[in-house]
């Protein structure tokens, strides 16, 4: 009988020795906010490259393409601000960016294949789109997000 008990102090002591250091998981904390330069309206012009909003949260309300081109709505929620992103053109190709209120911004491709657009001011309700120009062939926009 000694042999059983002992057996079985030994069994429930390793268990207990080797859940004693077991804890959950502590949750993952959100994602730190990033260091931006402007907020809002502030941002209406600015560029989302030097004020930090084209990294941390940036993320891409809607995409299209259009003659091979593609363009994006870009949006960071630290900045409040959306802008355009072109792709895959061409020199004179445009990208445009515009509120709902008619506030719009642009800058074509000088040389190489992509260019993106200055921010305008993306604070509910205002809402956004871009747009992409190909000389002698149109325009293709993206809703308004």
């Amino acid at each position: 009988m000694n042999a059983r008990r002992s057996a079985l102090a030994t069994a429930t002591g390793l268990l207990v020795l080797s859940t004693a250091g077991w804890a959950p998981a502590a949750p993952a904390a959100p994602a730190p906010k990033a260091l931006v330069t402007c907020e809002g309206a502030s941002c209406d012009g600015a560029d989302p490259n030097q004020t930090g909003c084209a990294s941390g949260r940036a993320t891409t309300l809607e995409s299209k393409s259009y003659l091979g081109r593609t363009i994006r709505l870009r949006y960071n929620p630290d900045c409040r601000a959306a802008w355009a992103q072109l792709t895959e053109g061409k020199p004179g190709d445009d990208a445009l960016v515009q509120d709902d209120q008619g506030l719009t911004y642009h800058r074509s491709i000088s040389s190489g294949t992509d260019t993106y657009s200055p921010m305008v001011s993306n604070k509910d309700p205002r809402k956004a789109r871009a747009c992409v120009t190909v000389p002698g062939s149109g325009q293709s926009c993206t809703g308004y997000h």
